[in-house]
């Protein structure tokens, strides 16, 4: 009998023994699909249930359910089952790691083995990242000469990073279509719905709903803006006040404490999305987590850039007025003359983008990489199971092994594209006032796509694989930011570059309706350079690629064969002068009988 370590195993069921007919009694339910195999588990009241899919099985998964996962979700879950696991593959990981650290990109085998390994979902992901480190080895170099030209606010730099994410988006829309057909993927979105069989909901029900979220995200919005104005309050008083060490960091600091702070709102939200996502009742899975990541992803764009927003385009153009009537409401700060009051200008943005650029990546390494090994250290000294397992000297190690992975937690690609996706609004968006961001995200991205799979590997138990054939609203968002880097590079270069406001523009017209009014004109230029780079892209990588020649090949034999049915259908008859003979003379002797 092989032992467990060498034997092929699909799932990892943790079963929460409630009693032991309970537990025999869905050992004996699962004997149809599965053959199984039982240990202890981590507590004297949990049982690990090792799970190898029969042949009869893996056919019903290509025919119901994306995978074993799901598989058993739908026709095997029960209360007592408290987590299903898809075990790792140690060797493929060993051998990924190792590849991972002597080479310098990912190569089109490794995405593929990654693929196979994981998931489409997360080939997918691994495959965007590449794409978009690749893509950033340009903006790196255009920003670090325009850094050190000291073209802060550079018009030139401007118009570069607007047609970069752009371009970059087109780019990606093109290149992942022509991935998924390669893996085999696409289309996936309307085999899925063909596999659900449930109660719908009428679309203006859904819609109804969907709008529900709307009041959540302004409370939360309102929250925000509040406790950025406090912040700003407090640093420019504090300028006025404090004469002491540091004080040149005050931005700086307050820029870090607020992305530490703030977080925790969203911890605090994430709940509500969670219940709003579900009871919106969408038809398939991938719709509702499309719903959660875009719920998601907004109040995370509201806590990475709403503050930069209100720097730029409320506390910069006005908020010199606003110390002012601060001043004249309360009468402790009555002391303040009005030429004492300092006047903030665009170096603040410079500063503030550097504090919550360097600070949410640092705090995304230090949660990636050193967080897990705490949180282990933590659970295994405050843990109060006293409980050993006897577990066969053989298997011992395994065992152990295997407990530690199921008490991970599953890998989730919303904390990873989120960060991605954000890195990418702050270069598109803001990188105009520093233009090292692209270049601090080029060097963060080298090291963010080896901690992303050592992480998925060492600190979390393995991802639900799932087929995807995009990677769905993170499109969407990508799409919506470069939109927004046409209007917010347009205006702030009109804001507070340095030729503009010695033009006397600005004086005579009022520098922020000014702004709106250039932001709109390219807003609409947008749309019409992103109709160029999606026909070009369109003609250089896709007309021309094997996954084209793949879905030409398709739609031909699908042609045929319905050219094939409808000329069997069409064919003419066959003139028969014999059979016609033969069924007159029948008719003039049943004529003749009658008349007899």
């Amino acid at each position: 009998m092989p032992s467990l370590e060498t034997a092929k195993v699909d799932l990892i069921v943790v079963y929460k023994l409630s009693s032991s007919d309970a537990h025999l009694k869905a050992l004996h339910q699962l004997q149809s699909s599965f053959s199984w195999a039982v240990r202890p588990g981590s507590n004297d009241d949990e049982v690990l249930a090792f799970l190898q899919a029969k042949q009869s099985t893996r056919r019903s998964v290509d025919s119901e359910c994306n995978n074993l996962y799901d598989y058993f979700m739908v026709h095997y879950a029960s209360p007592d089952v408290k987590k299903v696991v898809i075990p790792h593959n140690h060797d493929f990981n060993k051998t990924l790691i190792s590849d991972l650290t002597s080479s310098y990109l990912l190569s089109n085998q490794q995405l593929t083995s990654i693929k196979n390994a994981f998931g489409v979902n997360v080939g997918f992901y691994f495959a965007f990242l590449r794409s978009y480190f690749r893509s950033l080895i340009l903006p790196s170099l255009i920003g670090f000469f325009c850094w050190f030209r000291s073209s802060q606010f550079s018009s030139f730099y401007a118009i570069f990073v607007s047609l970069y994410a752009v371009a970059f988006v087109e780019y990606w829309r093109v290149a992942e279509r022509a991935l998924s057909v390669q893996w085999g993927s696409d289309g996936s979105k309307s085999i899925e719905l063909t596999r659900v069989e449930r109660e719908r909901t009428a679309w203006y029900v859904r819609e109804s709903k969907l709008m529900a979220t709307l009041p959540v995200l302004a409370l939360f919005a309102m929250l925000l803006a509040a406790l950025l104005t406090i912040i700003f309050f407090i640093e420019e008083f504090g300028l006025q006040f404090y004469n002491g060490p540091l004080k040149s960091y005050i931005s700086l600091i307050l820029s870090a404490v607020c992305s530490g702070i703030v977080p925790l709102l969203i911890t605090a939200y994430q709940p509500v999305l969670n219940k709003l996502s579900r009871w919106e009742n969408h038809a398939t899975h991938s719709d509702t987590e499309a719903s959660l990541t875009i719920k998601s992803f907004t109040l995370n764009s509201l806590v990475s850039f709403a503050g930069l927003a209100l720097t730029a385009y409320v506390y910069i153009p006005f908020g010199k007025d606003l110390v002012k009537a601060a001043s004249k409401r309360f009468e402790k700060f009555e002391i303040f003359g009005t030429n004492e009051i300092v006047e903030i200008d665009g170096s603040r943005i410079q500063t503030q983008l550097f504090a919550q650029m360097v600070t949410s990546q640092a705090i995304g390494t230090f949660q990636e990489v050193g967080l897990p090994y705490i949180m282990s250290f933590v659970r295994s000294h405050i843990s109060k199971n006293t409980y050993t397992p006897k577990d066969a000297p053989e298997e011992r190690d395994y065992l152990q092994a295997v407990r530690e992975e199921v008490a991970k937690d599953t890998y989730d690609l919303f904390e990873d594209y989120a960060e991605m996706v954000t890195q990418f609004g702050f270069i598109s968006l803001w990188s105009v006032a520093w233009p090292l961001a692209p270049l601090m995200g080029l060097i963060n991205n080298f090291f963010e796509i080896r901690g992303d799979a050592f992480k998925l590997i060492k600190h979390y138990s393995r991802c639900i694989p799932r087929s995807t054939d995009s990677i769905g609203p993170w499109l969407d968002a990508l799409s919506f930011l470069s939109w927004l880097s046409a209007m917010i590079n347009t205006s702030l270069v009109i804001l507070f570059n340095t030729s503009f406001k010695n033009s006397g523009i600005l004086a005579a017209h009022g520098g922020v309706l000014v702004a709106f009014v250039a932001a709109l004109v390219a807003s609409h230029g947008h749309f019409v350079i992103k109709g160029i780079f999606a026909r070009l892209f369109k003609i250089a990588i896709w007309d021309n690629s094997a996954s084209a020649a793949i879905v030409r090949d398709r739609a031909l034999a699908l042609h045929s064969s319905a050219r094939c049915s409808k000329s069997n259908k069409d064919r003419p008859l066959d003139n028969d002068e014999i059979k016609l003979r033969q069924t007159v003379n029948e008719m003039n002797s049943s004529i003749s009988k009658k008349d007899n």
